[in-house]
């Protein structure tokens, strides 16, 4: 099992800590492809990073697109509460390349946090 850092802006952030949302989209870039059923994540909020979240990955699973993803799993559960796929993936092209993601795949990972803190975390993990 490894653990992970990665970074959210605070609305995702706050509906992880909720247990809203329940699944998080990445590009299947090199430094998400190591990542594992099992494996924990930290994330921390962009805004304040002394307050993080670590999660456990539940599930695993590889699509073509964000649309894709959008269109098999529920927007609510993403963390777009309320929204259209078109208003959707139009946040998430403001955060990644749609070049990057037909060149790359992307990925959805089931989260279920495990520990909620306002404290710094042991850095000895690895950054992606």
């Amino acid at each position: 099992m490894m653990h992970y850092e990665m970074k959210l802006y605070d609305e995702y952030f706050e509906l992880v800590r909720k247990k809203i949302k329940k699944y998080e989209i990445r590009l299947n870039d090199e430094k998400r492809k190591v990542i594992e059923k099992g494996d924990t994540i930290n994330f921390s909020n962009y805004s304040f990073p002394n307050k993080y979240i670590t999660v456990v990955v539940k599930e695993k699973q590889y699509f073509h697109s964000f649309e894709d993803i959008l269109n098999y799993t529920p927007l609510n559960s993403i963390g777009f509460l309320g929204e259209s796929i078109e208003s959707a993936l139009d946040k998430i092209y403001k955060i990644y390349n749609e070049n990057e993601e037909r060149k790359l795949g992307v990925i959805l990972l089931k989260i279920e946090p495990i520990l909620i803190k306002n404290t710094e975390y042991n850095k000895n993990t690895i950054t992606i």
